[in-house]
């Protein structure tokens, strides 16, 4: 069944509800269901397009040191050479390394 209507955008809801008040209770309720299921993909659609925010930044040091400065302030200080002949520290590298932080700071 075709329904064409020639009406203003205005009238159009009326034309509608006048024709769909001629129609079977069955038709009305295979209307609806297209049409709640229309609502529905149109939704779906919106909220698939919409741009997503994957994480939000803080900052939450006010001054924090640049590179620069981190480099001055650490320039006279020595770096410890990592034990080569320690068969603990060789365990503990070996069951550290490829992992993220949080399991290291479970395990610590």
């Amino acid at each position: 069944m075709e329904v064409v209507l020639n009406y203003s955008e205005h009238d159009v809801v009326e034309a509608y509800w006048k024709k769909l008040s001629t129609l079977s209770k069955t038709i009305k309720l295979s209307l609806a269901s297209k049409l709640t299921e229309s609502v529905l993909e149109e939704e779906v659609k919106e909220t698939s397009t919409q741009e997503t925010r994957k994480a939000k930044v803080v900052r939450r040091s006010t001054y924090a040191p640049t590179d620069e400065e981190l480099e001055n302030i650490f320039s006279d200080s020595c770096i410890v050479s990592e034990p080569s002949n320690d068969a603990d520290w060789q365990d503990v590298v070996k069951a550290n390394s490829g992992k993220t932080i949080q399991p290291i700071e479970k395990w610590l």
